[in-house]
């Protein structure tokens, strides 16, 4: 399982929507379908708030797939 999400890598930052940080989550995520790798997205932070974090996820994850 690829357990995916975005930050900054500072240690101090938490997780934020996918698309939105230095992680380079396109490439995770291409990695995984390619490999047939079932994924897992962390959303943590609740920015703004926890169902609009995992939309913003989502969305970003749907645009990859254009």
């Amino acid at each position: 399982v690829l357990h995916i999400k975005d930050g900054f890598g500072d240690k101090v930052t938490r997780g934020i929507p996918l698309g939105r940080g230095t992680a380079p989550v396109r490439d995770c995520v291409a990695y995984g379908y390619r490999n047939s790798i079932p994924m897992i997205v962390e959303n943590e932070t609740y920015f703004p708030s926890g169902l609009d974090e995992v939309k913003m996820s989502i969305d970003y994850l749907r645009s990859l797939e254009k």
